[in-house]
This record gives C-alpha cells, structure tokens and sequence, in this order.
C-alpha cells in the first residue's frame, strides 16, 4: 500500500540532517566566540550533513496566519510531510523512537528551508505502524543569514 502511493503520486524533500558529533569537535568553527550565534567566518559557521533525498508519499504546505503574542504578527508556513515508516527506518532510524535527535534538522521543500517540530507515528494495523506524519516549521530568510549551506535560500 505505501509504495502504491509513495511512487506513483509522492514526492522528495531534501533531508540535512545535523551533526552534533561535528560541533562538539570542532566548535570554534561553528559558533563565533563572542557572540552566541553561528560564525560568520567565511568557510566557517554551522554545518549540517550533505542533504540526501527522502521520499514522501504526501508533502502538504498549510499556509500561516497572523496570530498576534508576545513576538508581534509573526506568520510561520507548516510543512505536513507523510512518510513510509519502511523509509524512516531505513534513513533516520532514530525518527520514531527520539525524534529530539532531529529538532536540528533541516528540511528543503520547494526551495524552502523547514525545520521539524512533531512526529506523529499513524497507520496502525497489526501491532505496527505504516506511516509516520513530520510537521515542520518555515525557516524564515533572516534566520538563514549566517548559515553558509543555505545561503541560496535566503535570498
């Protein structure tokens, strides 16, 4: 059933999976050292994996609404990606079970950069599940300035 509808109707989106081993090793690169914020150096500042392609049996794009709080109107786009729990297992096989390893992620969509917030495992039958549900926030432009693998995102 999820191949039917994975391979003839689905889509991918660009995984970039982050790397905290990375960080930890090297984190003068990543974080300037004064400023709590990624280093602006060039070739330097925050890395996340080389993307890999995943493939989604539905990725639906749920425009945001002006919600006034305590930020002001901030309008943030919700990206619903549907998954193969078969997929998830084979390339983020800690998706299901500590989804908090992936808040980090990033997520490329219609050349737009996402980042996870919930993983909804759904689909139950027979004791397991088929389908796994990633809603995903929009990163907004200025929050990828200083990020040098998105720069042509956030132009």
């Amino acid at each position: 059933m999820v191949d039917e509808l994975r391979d003839p109707i689905g889509t991918i989106v660009n995984w970039w999976s982050w790397d905290d081993a990375a960080l930890a090793a090297d984190y003068g690169n990543y974080v300037d050292p004064i400023y709590d914020v990624s280093n602006q150096d060039p070739a330097k500042g925050r890395r996340w994996n080389e993307p890999f392609d995943l493939p989604v049996i539905l990725a639906q794009l749920m425009r945001g609404t002006n919600i006034m709080n305590e930020r002001g109107f901030y309008v943030v786009d919700t990206l619903r990606l549907v998954v193969s729990v078969a997929d998830i297992n084979r390339l983020l096989p800690a998706m299901i079970t500590d989804p908090n390893q992936h808040i980090k992620d990033r997520v490329v969509f219609q050349d737009e950069v996402f980042i996870p917030t919930r993983v909804l495992p759904r689909g139950r039958y027979a004791e397991r599940y088929s389908v796994v549900t990633i809603d995903c926030n929009l990163v907004s432009q200025e929050e990828l300035v200083n990020d040098p693998q998105f720069q042509t995102y956030a132009n």
